[in-house]
């Protein structure tokens, strides 16, 4: 419902109002629209839909609601209608330099949602703060024995909790200013860090490591499955596990059994993101990206994975996005250098990123406003 509350923005030179929720056609009248109707989408939310001459703001059963676009014909040529694919994005990349004298990489970013606060985590134990969308940035103090391990994720419910994970079972709590480590659940390294609220938090790593803390301390929890898992994500009633044996799923975070999704991968998983249980996103080695739309799992056929004597493959680390329309898949190649990948409800494509150094982690908080971490102390701002 919050989707439809957001204002659309239009390009092509018209500008609509808000998409509004509705009860009756009354409520549409009495917002000035007055030749709308309350009208019920495919998702079963009302709003009031009203055929504009000039950009007619209505439903789009191939791309979603509440979103901007382009005003174009229908292909029935009746009213105008949105192209959902050009919503808002983001067109530029911009490369801030956190620390001059820090040269080392950023393995994890976490950008706290209704703030301009940002967190980014890496080697040697550094964790940076900004708190005006990464115009600014300073250290912050870590406890002595997390400073010579890498910290490899960072994720938050809110900006008074947060969590980072990394090297050597290291397991780092803030808790307003102060950041602490935990007590130590496990010595295996710890890849990432993932959870639905401060209650319900989620801890994956090597030597099938997967922890889980409901507000009483973290427990381990035995997949059965040897491997070492990278991250951990849930949509619906599915809770999913991604690593370098594949892609597992269990149908409920109070299950026990793990079941192999059904997918023609082999290679390495390494991040997992959706916008919902029917849109869920899985990235990994050799140019690896799967989708689940709702009946099956596939790669777009325009980013088809590479094969295993690719000379120069792209793992792609990091998956994120703000709704179906807009998602970003960030990585790095084995000779250097990075690549951001966009989709925008239509097809997959690269942006531009002219650096030298990998990109390893992405995280947003909503259309047209997401941050990648990357090699060489830098953070990627974008730019719609």
């Amino acid at each position: 419902m919050s989707r439809l509350l957001l204002l659309l923005l239009l390009f092509g030179g018209c500008r609509g109002p808000l998409v509004v929720p509705c009860d009756n056609d009354q409520v549409c009248h009495t917002r000035d629209y007055t030749s709308g109707s309350c009208t019920t989408a495919p998702s079963g939310n009302k709003y009031c839909a009203f055929p504009d001459a000039m950009c007619g703001q209505r439903w789009d059963e191939t791309a979603g609601e509440g979103l901007g676009g382009n005003c174009v014909a229908s292909p029935d040529m009746g009213a105008p209608r949105l192209d959902m694919a050009t919503a808002i994005h983001i067109s530029a990349w911009l490369p801030k330099k956190v620390d001059a004298k820090f040269n080392g990489s950023f393995y994890g970013v976490y950008a706290v949602k209704g703030t301009q606060e940002i967190y980014v985590c890496g080697e040697m134990g550094a964790i940076y703060y900004s708190n005006d969308n990464g115009k600014n940035w300073a250290r912050q103090g870590t406890p002595l024995e997390a400073q010579n391990k890498a910290l490899l994720a960072i994720w938050g419910s809110d900006s008074q909790n947060i969590w980072a994970v990394g090297e050597g079972g290291t397991l780092l709590f803030k808790n307003g200013n102060l950041w602490t480590k935990a007590v130590q659940p496990s010595p295996s390294a710890l890849h990432g860090v993932w959870g639905t609220n401060s209650q319900d938090i989620w801890v994956v790593g090597t030597q099938n490591t997967v922890l889980h803390n409901t507000g009483a301390g973290w427990g381990a929890i035995n997949t059965n499955i040897p491997g070492d898992w990278s991250s951990i994500w849930v949509a619906g009633e599915k809770l999913y596990l991604v690593g370098n044996t594949g892609l597992y799923s269990r149908k409920s975070s109070q299950g026990k059994g793990w079941d192999k999704e059904p997918t023609d991968n082999n290679n390495p998983l390494y991040s997992i993101w959706g916008s919902g249980p029917n849109d869920v996103y899985v990235t990994g080695g050799f140019q690896t990206l799967l989708h689940w739309e709702g009946q099956k799992w596939g790669s777009p056929p325009e980013l088809q994975p590479q094969g295993q004597g690719e000379q120069n493959p792209l793992s792609l680390y990091g998956v994120w996005g703000s709704g179906p329309n807009e998602v970003y898949a960030v990585g790095s190649f084995v000779q250097g250098g990075g690549q951001i990948l966009f989709f925008n409800g239509k097809a997959w494509a690269p942006q531009t990123y002219s650096g030298s150094f990998g990109l390893y982690a992405i995280h947003g908080r909503g259309p047209a406003e997401a941050f990648i971490a990357g090699g060489d102390g830098e953070v990627l701002i974008g730019n719609p």
